[in-house]
């Protein structure tokens, strides 16, 4: 969750002019299928012999849903990771408004890994839209 907590304020005199901010991709689908069939394989071999209580097959049944969606999505970012990184945007405008006031200059790297790339597009898209809608 991205929430409002304590910030540490500026020595006195100063202001917020400056943010650097580092992180990885957001949410991602696990690499590789194993993770996904190893689950639905133990739930499927429960389900037919019986053996899954009523939250087994709740669980099961919300499993097959993330089974299907994950299925060639090898590490992809996921749903969540955007709105990890949205989330992250929008906190950082919310919270130090001063910073983007004004003629504003971004720089943002990233690695090729395509869900990387995906984060940091997904960033400084919130970001550009963000800032057209204040300016």
């Amino acid at each position: 969750e991205f929430g409002d907590g304590p910030l540490t304020p500026a020595p006195k005199g100063y202001k917020p002019v400056y943010i650097s901010y580092y992180s990885r991709h957001g949410a991602r689908y696990a690499s590789g299928s194993d993770p996904y069939e190893t689950v639905h394989k133990v739930l499927e071999k429960a389900h037919s012999e019986g053996q899954l209580t009523a939250m087994g097959e709740d669980f099961r049944s919300y499993f097959e849903r993330v089974f299907e969606d994950a299925d060639g999505k090898d590490g992809d970012l996921s749903p969540l990771g955007f709105k990890h990184v949205r989330g992250t945007a929008r906190t950082m405008y919310r919270r130090f408004p001063g910073v983007f006031k004004g003629k504003t200059k971004a720089v943002a790297l990233a690695t090729r890994v395509p869900r990387v790339m995906l984060t940091m597009n997904s960033f400084m898209d919130y970001s550009f839209i963000v800032y057209q809608w204040q300016n």
